[in-house]
Parts: C-alpha cells; sequence; structure tokens
C-alpha cells in the first residue's frame, strides 16, 4: 500500500509552519476507514521508528544549527524521504518516538559559559580540550556561577573532570555550540511536516507517540538520547532524578527498532552506539532487530571549518559489523517482510 495525502505539504520541509490538526485529523479518519486500517496495539509485528532530534533547530536553513550535510541541503531532503517513508509504511509502524535536544541558554557547550583570555565568548564550533583549561586558555564565566550553583574552584574542577573524562571514553572534545533547542522556542519544535505526519499516523492507528526530551542539565552534553556524556550527578554525589520513561525498555518492546534523525554524526551515532552497548550486555539476540534508516540523516557539515561525514559513515560501518541492519527509505518493506 502507497498513500501520500494530498492535502499534505513535503514541499514545506524546508520551512517552520504549524500543522493544522483539524483538517489532518479528518483526513487521517477518512484514510483508516477507506483502507481498514486497524490500530497499532493489534499489530502482529510490532515497528518503532525512533526519530532522532527532527527539530527546526538542525532541519531548517537559516535555524541555529542547521544539519546541511555535504550537499548542502542534507536534513531538508532527509525529511522529504521520511515523511514520504512514513505515509507509505504507516499501516506497519506500530508507533514513532521521537527524542527533542532540550536546552537552556546557560549550558557548558554554549558561548556564555565560557570566556578566553580576552574575556570574550568563544565563538561556535571552539573545541576545548583539558589543557586549554588548565593553561586557562578558557576558564569559566564568573557571571555564571550562581545560575549553576558553583563557587569558581569548584567549576574549575567540574570542567577539568568534565574534558578528561570525554578524552578518556574516546568521545568529541566539549564543542561550543550555537544557541540551539532552546526550550519553548520555534527551533525546539518538530520540524512542520514530520510532526504532521506523526500525527496523521496518530489519529489513523489509534496511538499516541511519546516525546522524549533530552540535554536540559547544563553542566553536560547529552548526543544520546540514552544518556549524558559525562553523568554530573555521579560527580557530585547527587541522587540522580528517577526518569519517569525508559527510552531503552520502551525501544526492546517492540520486534523491530528503526531508527534515523539528526545527525547521523552526532546524535543519531552516540544514541546508537548506547544502544548497541546496551543490547550487547543485556539483549544481545536483539541487535539485529535493529535498522538504521540511513538516507534520512545526514552528518555534521560546517564550510571549511569541520566535516563529520567520514566519522559518520564510520560509525555506521562498525554498527553494521556488529550485527545491525542498515537500509535506505525505499527499502523499508524488509523491515515487516
Amino acid at each position: 500500500m502507497s498513500f501520500i495525502p494530498k492535502l499534505l505539504s513535503p514541499h514545506k520541509s524546508d520551512q517552520a509552519w504549524g500543522v493544522d490538526y483539524t483538517k489532518v485529523a479528518k483526513a487521517a479518519l477518512a484514510y483508516q476507514q477507506e483502507n481498514t486500517i486497524s490500530k497499532s496495539s493489534d499489530d502482529q509485528l510490532k515497528v518503532a521508528l525512533l526519530l532522532i532530534d527532527v527539530q527546526n533547530t538542525f532541519c531548517l536553513p537559516g535555524q541555529d544549527l542547521f544539519v546541511a550535510g555535504q550537499s548542502g541541503c542534507g536534513a531538508v531532503e532527509d525529511n522529504r524521504r521520511l515523511a514520504h517513508c512514513i505515509y507509505e509504511h504507516l499501516p506497519h509502524i506500530t508507533n514513532i518516538i521521537a527524542t527533542c535536544d532540550t536546552h537552556h541558554p546557560i549550558a557548558i557547550f554554549h558561548p556564555v559559559f565560557w570566556l578566553d583570555q580576552q574575556d570574550k565568548y568563544p565563538v561556535p564550533f571552539t573545541m576545548i580540550s583539558l589543557e586549554d583549561i588548565q593553561k586557562q586558555r578558557y576558564r569559566v564565566n564568573p557571571e555564571i556561577l550562581s545560575d549553576i550553583g558553583l563557587s569558581a574552584q569548584a567549576a574549575y574542577d567540574y570542567v577539568c573532570h568534565y574534558a578528561k573524562a570525554l578524552e578518556q571514553k574516546g568521545k568529541f572534545q566539549l564543542t561550543i555550540w550555537p544557541y540551539h533547542a532552546i526550550e519553548g522556542s520555534v527551533g525546539h519544535a518538530l520540524v512542520g511536516n514530520i510532526q504532521e505526519a506523526i500525527f496523521f499516523h496518530n489519529v489513523a492507528r489509534s496511538v499516541t507517540s511519546p516525546v522524549v526530551c533530552k540535554g536540559d542539565h547544563p553542566l553536560t552534553e547529552s548526543y544520546s538520547a540514552l544518556g549524558s556524556e559525562v553523568c554530573p550527578y555521579e560527580y557530585f554525589k547527587q541522587e540522580k532524578p528517577q526518569a519517569s520513561f525508559s527510552l531503552y525498555e520502551t525501544m526492546l518492546a517492540y520486534d523491530r527498532i528503526v531508527i534515523t534523525g539528526q545527525a547521523k554524526s552526532h546524535c543519531v551515532a552516540w544514541t546508537v552506539a548506547d544502544l548497541l552497548k546496551k543490547c550487547q550486555q543485556d539483549a544481545p539476540s536483539r541487535i539485529g532487530d535493529i535498522y538504521l534508516l540511513e538516507d534520512t540523516t545526514s552528518a555534521v557539515v560546517i564550510p571549511d571549518v569541520i566535516d563529520f561525514t567520514d566519522q559518520a559513515d564510520a560509525a555506521f560501518a562498525a554498527f553494521e559489523e556488529a550485527g545491525m541492519v542498515r537500509i535506505k527509505s525505499q527499502d523499508f518493506a524488509r523491515v515487516y517482510s
């Protein structure tokens, strides 16, 4: 079955816009009745589609951190294919889980957190090493100490620990990103054509898609949807808040898990890496049930600054070697056939 609703607007994948929920719900109910679409809870083979950070801030040209890829319009092209894929295979997708990068202005990866030797904020895409901190090339901005609740010495000790931990774990160096995914902003919202597709799916299949927020702790980066880069709760010996929703357990409740989103080199790759590690420890038989939808995700590429394409491709090759399945949108039927 192939179905792309005429009322919907895949061409608007390069714009921020609001979904006409009433109109979409009417179309979804008509589609459900005309095609005798069953509710998701009746699926014999349960398929979850995990969308990593498909938000305006990453997906729209001119937004804070557009994932352009090497083509220059990566996320826009990705989301056109992704929306088409959701509609085409809607009767076989049990649920769609979306994550949202969720940040505040004062965060360890935003410029205002730091000052350089000229008392200026570092420019976006600056990378800060442990040596940079120890030699005072960059220091924590004293103006934000009260907001994060640390003394100058405690902040210095923590950021040294943080940078060292990243290096020891083989993670990316601490990267200063443009302000992005600010909670409550237009950039924080799911991109319009994917939000519309999710809503259409929810109404047509009588299911609610969970949205998982990540990254709101100011003292750590959180590329992975399954955990932070460095856990501040462990460092400060604080009790970690009990999560009301376990993404890992939710995913493994499905027979097949399909993962895509933005960016391939960062939040997608680190989420998949964490999922692989957990499965290797707890559920090795499930690794082959994880599908990586690869033509709907792009790497971070900043022309004349940095290109993470090779790292992203290497990561996906390693995931495939470990037993996960790489597919493109035209191959999506392999997930449920």
